[in-house]
């Protein structure tokens, strides 16, 4: 797997996203963080966010994508000490996976869906014909929603596939300087520098970058901002992404760096 380090940032509202040459964005995309402004309506996602962080929720059994799964929801919590002494990839946030076979009753996925359609197709998809899959047929659409709390939120450096896409999106759902002021995504640049990505980013904002740009997420801390609202306090981010299921053998996943 090819490397690419971080170049620059790119700004462009979402109909300039959607009108753009796909070979002529791809270009772009290659080595550079592309930032499409307001992709969803800030308002609603947040309110959406904000009725699943309310919600009781039971630590599903099993995290394998197989035919009938439904929705996930887990923890994981790994320690600072070992994201600083390890390059294996480790995660401390909680997680929610929501599969297009499955009724949503969030609203998330019908909020979502007309914009990631545009990534699908990005890299080379059929939107209509990759929502039809499900587990048995190998790739699948995934949509990602990681809390990562104060003090303790983090995912270590680390590289993601790009045998099945090319090009990751997220969407921003908190920000930086309204919701927590330090740590958050970063990416390295040729240097191997960290590169602090999200005090440039709002809510509402979708990130474009190539899979294989080594990044992280920095602990989450917040220092001087004081919130209110329990789901202000943190990092919340929705990532949308094509996966393999748990039916292909020797599936590939992200790996630390």
């Amino acid at each position: 797997m090819k490397k690419r380090f971080y170049k620059k940032l790119i700004k462009m509202n979402f109909d300039k996203f959607k009108e753009y040459n796909k070979k002529k964005l791809f270009k772009i995309i290659d080595g550079s963080i592309v930032v499409v402004k307001n992709a969803v309506k800030k308002k609603q996602i947040v309110k959406i966010c904000e009725k699943i962080n309310k919600k009781k929720m039971v630590q599903s059994k099993s995290t394998k994508m197989i035919e009938g799964i439904k929705n996930i929801y887990y923890k994981a919590n790994s320690s600072k000490v070992a994201n600083k002494n390890s390059k294996r990839y480790i995660v401390s946030n909680r997680s929610w996976y929501f599969f297009p076979w499955n009724e949503d009753k969030t609203g998330l996925v019908d909020l979502v869906q007309p914009v990631f359609n545009h990534v699908i197709s990005l890299n080379g998809y059929d939107p209509k014909i990759i929502k039809e899959n499900s587990p048995k047929d190998g790739i699948i659409q995934r949509f990602h929603l990681m809390n990562y709390p104060i003090g303790s939120g983090f995912i270590s450096r680390h590289v993601d596939p790009t045998k099945i896409v090319k090009i990751t999106a997220g969407i921003y759902i908190t920000e930086y300087g309204k919701n927590y002021d330090s740590g958050g995504f970063y990416v390295l640049n040729k240097k191997r520098k960290k590169i602090n990505i999200d005090k440039y980013i709002k809510s509402s904002d979708m990130v474009l970058f190539y899979s294989s740009m080594p990044h992280g997420v920095d602990n989450i801390q917040k220092k001087k901002i004081k919130t209110k609202k329990d789901f202000e306090n943190g990092r919340w981010f929705l990532n949308c992404t094509l996966v393999s299921s748990h039916h292909v053998k020797n599936r590939i996943t992200s790996v630390g760096y």
